[in-house]
């Protein structure tokens, strides 16, 4: 292989000349996607050793990779040269070029027919794992029966002052409906960005809950989520940076909402320093209490002299999908 950095064509044309100098990232990439079924039988790598004239070391550079999986299908990475040939570059900025051919006999036919068999048998079983999934029928509810499949997604959380913030949540069923999902979690922990103006921090967190209701017995009554926005630092320190809740009418179809939220101010100077130094001051141990206390059992409830600011806003996305049964 000699150095160059152009490529010229019977033609006249001159092209650009494909940079293949990461096969290894591609091939970590490939093996770690979800849609990879097949497992890899044997792997091997094609290489490039460079000996220098002023005796330097010896510089290896990856030039192909193949693999063979358990049933017998080869993938070339890249792919075989066909009007374009590959370069590298090595540590002192030479460039080479190379091209990959494919010197294997024409197969027979029968061995087409093979691997056509092979490739519509793998076909058949993604279709049937997504077949499984989805199902192709609709469940069947008990008379009398109306179900809920309410689907979230908790987008970002705004204007909050820490960088890096994580959003726990709890949903409150209405009376009269059951759930068998768990109905209480937390997100990942984000770092927010600029963006117009305004610090962002982007989840993306989703999740679904089922409920169920007898018609008769169900009031219409709203669904609530409430929302806890929590900072933690570099020491591993946790703060509360804001509460919040939202209603969510049971009505078929899809919607968004801004949930404003609100934090306890420390009162005392002692409170002060120490949420700004180790965190830990103050945070509500129900979150029922931001709605409706669980032990409350009188008609009025009073939550003056709680002294309170205002915080960020946490950005909330759902559809709700309806089935009755009459």
């Amino acid at each position: 292989m000699k150095p160059k950095t152009r490529l010229y064509f019977l033609d006249g044309e001159t092209w650009q000349k494909p940079l293949f100098s990461s096969i290894k990232r591609i091939i970590k990439e490939k093996n770690n996607m979800k849609e990879t079924y097949v497992s890899v039988g044997q792997s091997m790598a094609i290489m490039a050793a460079l000996f220098f004239e002023d005796g330097a070391a010896t510089e290896e550079i990856d030039l192909c990779f193949l693999q063979v999986d358990d049933h017998g299908s080869l993938t070339v990475i890249p792919d075989f040269s066909k009007r374009k040939s590959y370069i590298f570059i090595n540590s002192r900025s030479e460039t080479f070029e190379y091209e990959i051919e494919n010197v294997s006999k024409v197969p027979k036919s029968s061995a087409i027919q093979r691997e056509k068999n092979l490739m519509r048998k793998i076909a058949l079983y993604k279709w049937k794992l997504k077949e499984d999934a989805i199902r192709e029928e609709f469940i069947k509810l008990p008379p009398e029966t109306t179900s809920f499949v309410i689907n979230f997604e908790i987008v970002s959380a705004k204007n909050f002052s820490p960088p890096d913030i994580f959003i726990h949540y709890l949903i409150i069923i209405p009376k009269g409906c059951t759930s068998e999902n768990t109905l209480e979690g937390v997100t990942e922990t984000c770092r927010r960005k600029l963006m117009n103006d305004s610090a962002v921090a982007y989840y993306g967190y989703t999740f679904s809950i089922d409920i169920s209701a007898n018609i008769n017995e169900f009031s219409g009554e709203s669904l609530k989520i409430i929302l806890e926005a929590t900072a933690v630092d570099y020491w591993g320190n946790f703060r509360n940076e804001g509460y919040g809740y939202g209603d969510i009418p049971l009505i078929p179809g899809m919607t968004s909402q801004d949930i404003g939220t609100w934090k306890i101010e420390p009162s005392t100077l002692k409170h002060k320093l120490q949420n700004f130094f180790i965190g830990g001051m103050p945070h509500l141990d129900d979150l029922s209490y931001i709605i409706n206390p669980k032990d409350t059992k009188d008609s009025q409830l009073s939550k003056y002299g709680v002294q309170t600011i205002s915080s960020g806003v946490i950005t909330l996305k759902l559809s709700i999908i309806q089935q009755t049964q009459c």
